[in-house]
């Protein structure tokens, strides 16, 4: 993903995790009744779809910087 001739296929798969473990968390999410009542009838529904997004992003750690740890080849 780094390299500048980076294989389209691996971006594609790794945007199918991000969107597999976005759905779990969604529906994990709706099933508390708190949660699910605020994103059906709320005007701000799609605002917590939006938190929800961003947690899951943070959750895959996505948003930190990488460590050396993280590039070296084992």
């Amino acid at each position: 993903m780094m390299k500048p001739n980076s294989d389209v296929n691996a971006e594609e798969s790794q945007q199918s995790i991000i969107d597999e473990y976005m759905t779990l968390r969604f529906k994990t999410c709706m099933l508390n009744s708190d949660f699910a009542e605020q994103v059906r009838s709320s005007d701000n529904g799609h605002i917590f779809l939006k938190v929800l997004r961003e947690r899951v992003v943070d959750e895959l750690g996505l948003t930190r910087e990488p460590e050396l740890e993280d590039m070296q080849f084992a």
